[in-house]
């Protein structure tokens, strides 16, 4: 039997509509909380989640102006650079998960079954340094969950991590991908954490204060060499 795949609600991201439908969901782009976090930063995130207010996309308004305005450059770059068929994504929601959902930035879908089978995560820093750090060290840490989230709840094989800045002087640096395929370790600890947390959620506790004596698994940070 094949497993049951996340629905996708076709919408555009970062529209007033996105805020709304995403609101409450619990996204991969907080999973590293969710997995390494304490009571009071789980807690923190579960009032979030109950507030019911649409989040909006915090930082400064040129940064944000910025990576709009260049991701689809990356995106079109990406294409040519891997001869894949990146498309832009909706909103995914779990099979079983009610309120666990969240939007790539771009996926590969087979044109057979549909299936999702890869997918890419775009980042194009407004720091030129944050671009320059990204291609000596790799994909960072926080983003790396984020990609480890989506081949989760994709069940995809493998993601792209991309960093994209124009103002490199060094054309051929201009643009960093890192192939990022499953690491089945970490989604098992993604995928207990998230259910367990997807439960308080939905229960109306709270994470108990001794919770940081009593981690859900036996977690160990990932060392920084991607």
């Amino acid at each position: 039997m094949d497993k049951p795949r996340p629905r996708e609600i076709k919408v555009e991201q970062g529209s007033d509509t996105w805020l709304k439908i995403r609101s409450g969901f619990i996204t991969p782009s907080r999973f590293k909380t969710v997995v390494t976090g304490k009571a009071r930063g789980l807690n923190s995130y579960l009032r979030e989640l109950r507030s019911g207010e649409p989040k909006t996309i915090n930082g400064p308004v040129a940064a944000l102006e910025w990576g709009k305005y260049h991701e689809s450059e990356a995106l079109n770059q990406l294409r040519i650079i891997h001869h894949e068929d990146f498309k832009p994504a909706g909103f995914y929601v779990h099979p079983s998960l009610c309120w666990v959902g969240g939007s790539p930035d771009a996926v590969v879908r087979d044109p057979g079954s549909d299936a999702i089978v890869g997918g890419a995560e775009i980042k194009c820093p407004y720091n030129p340094d944050v671009h320059e750090e990204t291609i000596f060290c790799g994909c960072p840490n926080n983003h790396y969950f984020q990609i480890q989230g989506y081949l989760w709840l994709l069940d995809a094989p493998w993601w792209k991590f991309v960093s994209y800045d124009p103002r490199h002087k060094e054309f051929s640096k201009r643009i960093f991908i890192q192939h990022v395929p499953r690491d089945e370790v970490l989604i098992d600890q993604i995928q207990h954490r998230v259910t367990w947390f997807h439960d308080v959620l939905r229960s109306g506790a709270e994470v108990p204060d001794d919770f940081d004596s009593k981690p859900v698994l036996d977690w160990k940070p990932l060392p920084r060499f991607f």
